[in-house]
């Protein structure tokens, strides 16, 4: 079974788009603590239809979010160099909003 549970925050700014038949997507980087003192794991998370447009909407860099979804691998010739990525799907309603970033005085949804 391909399934994954995350918890972290943004990195950045969702960035949402359209592919050209007009579904939504968004993808950002989730941090994901490793432990006390160590630098986070970075985790590149794609979200579809209305789910990325809500995330789009309310979630900004620093805000905590839990991802369920599956593991995706995508792979592409760069200069003659093959090369791999792993990242999440997120389910339909993966997506949970935890908490806002810290020390956020101008936060609106």
């Amino acid at each position: 079974m391909n399934s994954v549970n995350l918890t972290g925050r943004l990195g950045g700014d969702a960035e949402l788009r359209f592919t050209p038949s007009g579904k939504a997507v968004c993808d950002f980087r989730l941090a994901i603590d490793s432990g006390p003192g160590d630098q986070p794991d970075w985790v590149t998370v794609t979200v579809w239809g209305k789910d990325a447009e809500t995330v789009a909407a309310h979630k900004r860099q620093g805000d905590q979010v839990a991802i369920t979804g599956r593991l995706t691998f995508q792979t592409w010739e760069t200069d003659g160099q093959r090369r791999s990525t792993v990242k999440v799907t997120a389910d339909t309603r993966g997506v949970e909003f935890l908490a806002r970033r810290r020390n956020d005085t101008d936060h609106s949804e």
